[in-house]
């Protein structure tokens, strides 16, 4: 159905990015976040996934995820694949999964710790 390993790899590929840079710039910002926008958008394509990814808020820190497919399959795939643990600490604050009917809207608060669950 899909393949979110190389997307949870962008996501991983940024801690990577964020590692290397001094101590002082360590911390996700919102230019990070637009430019994990891009990232991440073109992740969900290369999988062969239309997924629009927005990012929105005054610190670009709610990312907005708009997919036909989006269920809670998906919001449960998220939770135990890491990637609700790893756009947290990117500094997102909230994640939205709405299908593109607006039939399915789920919001994920990222200021409360993410428990994963198996």
């Amino acid at each position: 159905m899909n393949k979110l390993p190389t997307t949870l790899a962008v996501v991983l590929m940024m801690f990577v990015l964020l590692s290397c840079q001094p101590k002082e710039q360590n911390k996700p910002n919102s230019g990070t976040r637009l430019w994990h926008q891009h990232e991440l958008r073109n992740a969900f394509l290369d999988d062969g996934m239309d997924v629009k990814v927005d990012v929105e808020g005054d610190s670009s820190d709610i990312l907005i995820l708009s997919y036909l497919l989006f269920d809670d399959v998906w919001d449960r795939k998220f939770q135990t694949n890491g990637s609700y643990k790893a756009w947290q600490k990117m500094g997102y604050k909230k994640v939205i999964l709405q299908d593109e009917g607006e039939d399915y809207r789920h919001e994920q608060d990222l200021t409360i710790p993410i428990v994963e669950t198996y």
